[in-house]
C-alpha cells in the first residue's frame, strides 16, 4: 500500500515541534507558506507534504538545498531533523 512513510511521519509530527516558523515581520507570507502544504486545511497533512519536500530537496540537492527549501518555506530544519529522527526510531520499533 506504501503508507508506512507517511504514517511515520504523521506519528513523529505528534510527538515533536512543528516545523512551522512564523517570524514577527513576515507572518502573513509565513501563514501563506503553510496554507500552501495542507489543501485539505489539516496541519498535519501540511507537516507531511512539508517534511516530503525538505527530504526531497536533501536527496536531490544535498545540504544546501535542504537549507534553501527551509528557509524558502519558512520551516525549522532543527524540528525537521528532529522528526526524521523520530520516523528513524518509530521505523526500527516495527523491525
Amino acid at each position: 500500500l506504501g503508507c508506512l512513510d507517511p504514517v511515520l511521519t504523521i506519528a513523529a509530527a505528534l510527538s515533536t515541534r512543528s516545523p512551522f516558523v512564523s517570524p514577527l515581520d513576515k507572518r502573513e507570507a509565513a501563514d501563506e507558506s503553510k496554507r500552501s502544504f495542507a489543501d485539505s486545511g489539516s496541519d498535519l497533512i501540511a507537516v507531511l507534504r512539508a517534511y516530503e519536500g525538505w527530504r526531497n530537496a536533501r536527496l536531490s540537492g544535498g545540504r544546501a538545498a535542504e537549507r534553501a527549501f527551509a528557509q524558502d518555506n519558512f520551516l525549522s530544519g532543527r524540528s525537521l531533523e528532529g522528526l526524521a529522527e523520530m520516523r528513524g526510531q518509530f521505523r526500527q520499533l516495527l523491525q
